[in-house]
């Protein structure tokens, strides 16, 4: 999903948004995985104080708080499978809302790469994580300045 999309104007198609939620589902079931993996292989390194408990529990809000945010996304992404096409702002509205918790849940299961490589204490490769995270959101940054002002016409 990009903010390209809402140049296509006000016909958001019904084919984009089930190929969407689609995405949505499996990038639910990947954090899910990710959940179920530190829960998994980590927790008892935490409770035994072997790696730091607190930021453990961080990467684990972090898991669940992508989760929720893909699900979220997909929940606008149905309401615009079924929505009528006669309320083509409306429409539009759900779009921009799908995209805005799709990037929500894309930022936090980057940042969960290096929250994962921090509580496991391997700080140089965490850094490299954390470095192509921020230099990831900072492209975002620029990228969606470019486009907003353009889809601003569309609404």
């Amino acid at each position: 999903m990009s903010a390209n999309s809402d140049r296509r104007g006000p016909n958001v198609g019904r084919e984009l948004a089930l190929s969407d939620r689609n995405l949505n589902t499996t990038l639910i079931g990947l954090s899910l995985f990710i959940f179920t993996f530190l829960l998994i292989f980590l927790y008892n390194r935490a409770s035994t104080g072997t790696i730091d408990p607190v930021l453990f529990q961080v990467t684990l809000g972090d898991a669940v708080g992508a989760a929720f945010s893909f699900a979220v996304s997909a929940l606008y992404n149905y309401i615009l499978i079924f929505w009528g096409p006669a309320e083509h702002i409306k429409g539009l509205l759900h779009r921009r809302r799908a995209e805005l918790f799709f990037t929500l849940g894309l930022f936090m299961m980057l940042l969960g790469l290096a929250l994962i490589l921090f509580t496991l204490g391997l700080l140089p490769v965490a850094s490299a994580a954390l470095l192509l995270f921020l230099g990831y959101v900072s492209m975002y940054i620029y990228a969606s300045r470019k486009t907003i002002p353009e889809a601003q016409k569309v609404a």
